[in-house]
């Protein structure tokens, strides 16, 4: 049985400078280049690297929000399109840098419950 739940295939994304540059042949930045991964189900993905490295780029092409210049995203075995966006949104989710930003600000008024072991008969143990 295949666990791959989402799949890059040597993905690329190249942005360009103004429309000038696409009209006059002009490279462009590569922002990824050649990237592949398999994340299976149950597997969680940090993104680490240099400012600059295409971090943020790679997390939009992997959650649907920009399309790559080249390669191919799946997504349980098929390829992401608009159309698979509503089941493919329900089951993914991204922390964000600010992990505050991503979370129901309506959560944020509760009191957290005080840090302590769970002790037999529901009493708490404060020494952690």
């Amino acid at each position: 049985m295949n666990n791959v739940i989402l799949s890059a295939q040597q993905v690329t994304k190249t942005f360009h400078r103004g429309w000038l540059s696409t009209s006059r042949g002009a490279k462009g930045v590569d922002a990824l280049a050649g990237v592949s991964l398999d994340i299976t189900r149950g597997e969680h993905l940090g993104i680490l690297g240099q400012s600059g490295s295409g971090k943020t780029t790679l997390a939009r092409v992997l959650l649907n929000l920009q399309t790559p210049t080249s390669g191919l995203v799946m997504f349980e075995g098929k390829p992401l399109s608009k159309e698979s966006n509503n089941h493919f949104r329900r089951t993914v989710q991204a922390v964000f840098q600010d992990p505050a930003s991503s979370f129901n600000p309506r959560l944020r008024k509760q009191t957290p419950p005080p840090v302590g072991r769970l002790c037999p008969h529901g009493r708490r143990d404060s020494r952690g």
